[in-house]
C-alpha cells in the first residue's frame, strides 16, 4: 500500500506545472510562457531606450527583468527589493559613504555606486531632472568629495 501511494505521489509531482525557471543572468532567454501576450509597458534599461519587461519574484525578491523583443534575452535586471542583499552584504537602505569619483552618473536615467563583487550596480538615484527624484545632492559630483548616499535599489546590465 504504501508503494502505491509512493508512485501515486511521485507521478503527480511529475505531471504537477512547473513555474518556467528565471535564470538572472544578462543574456539569458526568458521562456515564451513568461511574456505576456500583450506587452504594453517598457522600462527605461539605459539613457533613451526603454524595452519590455516581466516583474517576478525569484527565491523571495522581486525584480524587474528587461528584455529584447525579439530574441526574449535579458539585458537589464532591477531591483528595489529590501529582501534583496548582495555577496558583500548590501542592501536597499543601506547608507554607504562614496567618494565623487566612484559617482557614475547617467542623465536621463540611473545613478550608480560602484560595482559589487557578485555585478551588481546599487542606485542610489536616478538623473532625471527632477530633484525630488534625485536623493544625491550636487556636491556629490564635486571632485575630491566624498558623501553619504542611501542604497535605493540594485541593477545589472542595460541598453
Amino acid at each position: 500500500m504504501k508503494t502505491i501511494l509512493l508512485v501515486i505521489a511521485f507521478s503527480l509531482a511529475a505531471t504537477a506545472p512547473q513555474k518556467p525557471e528565471i535564470k538572472l543572468e544578462i543574456g539569458s532567454i526568458l521562456s515564451k510562457t513568461l511574456i505576456p501576450k500583450k506587452q504594453n509597458a517598457e522600462w527605461v534599461t539605459h539613457p533613451a531606450q526603454t524595452r519590455p519587461y516581466i516583474e517576478r519574484k525569484v527565491d523571495g525578491v522581486k525584480y524587474v527583468i528587461a528584455y529584447k523583443k525579439e530574441s526574449r534575452r535579458i539585458v537589464y535586471i532591477f531591483t528595489s527589493d529590501e529582501h534583496f542583499k548582495t555577496n558583500d552584504g548590501l542592501n536597499v537602505g543601506l547608507q554607504i559613504d562614496l567618494t565623487s569619483e566612484q559617482i557614475s552618473r547617467y542623465p536621463g536615467w540611473e545613478i550608480r555606486g560602484p560595482k559589487t563583487a557578485d555585478g551588481w550596480y546599487p542606485v542610489i538615484g536616478w538623473d532625471i531632472g527632477l530633484d525630488l527624484m534625485n536623493p544625491v545632492s550636487k556636491e556629490s559630483f564635486e571632485p575630491g568629495k566624498t558623501v553619504r548616499v542611501r542604497i535605493e535599489g540594485f541593477s545589472k546590465g542595460g541598453n
